[in-house]
């Protein structure tokens, strides 16, 4: 069963505190039918999903704008209700429709088949990059502080420029580390400010049973940031080497980038 448009924005007219005796009521059925696999979410009935974000107002406008000015395969956003903000305790709800998939495992592939996923994981954020910037700074959408272990433990920003997003990369390392060749060379090159997902790892993306690219999720640390951030972020800790060297043949231009990246972060000595 869908959800339709028209129904979505019927239901978005009920008042908040009805949406989210409902919203409550359905995660209570849902956990009772398909468990708990994740405390930050749990499959419901419909063919939806709930989300408890920490930013969902933001990641239900930033799914919203995608959803608008991309073709790039993403859940449904059927409404947000700020629990907290209603009754002053509970979750957020953010309630999305279901993309059927399953997370890539480029290990498995043929060669083929990771050349052809790769080349569409790159279309899609050359669709996002293609979004004009409202201007230089580098932030979540809407302006936000930006919260990833990267940039720091606590929410970071946003900076006014790339300049400014630099210098801030660089207090995190040792002085001998600012001045290596590969990181002044890199962090010296004018990126261009785009649109990014910032959180492009194979637990956000699914594929069907060809490995075909059928939906990207987890939209909450989108945001304005370096055009080769998109990339250097999507090379996780936990990530394979088949996955690191699919991405690396679709984003050859950032090789140099990437080594600049793996130096600073492996020298952070205060976050």
């Amino acid at each position: 069963m869908t959800l339709g448009p028209l129904v979505i924005r019927l239901w978005r007219r009920l008042p908040p505190r009805a949406r989210l005796v409902f919203w409550r009521m359905m995660c209570w059925i849902g956990r009772r039918l398909y468990g708990t696999k994740d405390f930050r979410s749990q499959r419901l009935p419909l063919g939806l999903w709930c989300k408890y974000p920490s930013e969902g107002a933001r990641e239900a406008a930033t799914m919203r704008f995608v959803s608008s000015n991309t073709s790039i395969p993403i859940p449904t956003v059927v409404d947000f209700v700020p629990g907290n903000e209603l009754t002053g305790s509970g979750e957020d709800y953010l309630i999305l429709t279901t993309i059927s998939g399953t997370h890539p495992r480029p290990s498995e592939y043929t060669q083929s088949q990771r050349i052809s996923l790769g080349k569409q994981i790159r279309a899609c954020v050359d669709q996002l990059r293609v979004i004009s910037a409202p201007g230089p700074e580098i932030c979540t959408f809407g302006g936000g502080r930006y919260n990833n272990l990267r940039l720091g433990w606590n929410p970071t920003g946003p900076f006014a420029d790339l300049d400014a997003f630099n210098a801030h990369l660089l207090s995190l390392v040792p002085p001998r580390v600012r001045e290596d060749p590969t990181v002044t060379t890199a962090l010296a090159k004018r990126h261009r400010i785009v649109f990014s997902h910032n959180d492009l790892l194979p637990r956000n993306i699914l594929v069907d049973h060809k490995g075909q690219l059928v939906g990207i999720l987890d939209w909450e640390m989108a945001g304005w940031f370096p055009e080769y951030w998109e990339y250097t972020t999507a090379l996780g800790l936990s990530v394979s080497q088949p996955w690191i060297e699919m991405l690396k043949g679709v984003f050859v231009e950032f090789e140099l980038e990437r080594q600049a990246e793996s130096i600073l972060s492996m020298n952070v000595t205060h976050i």
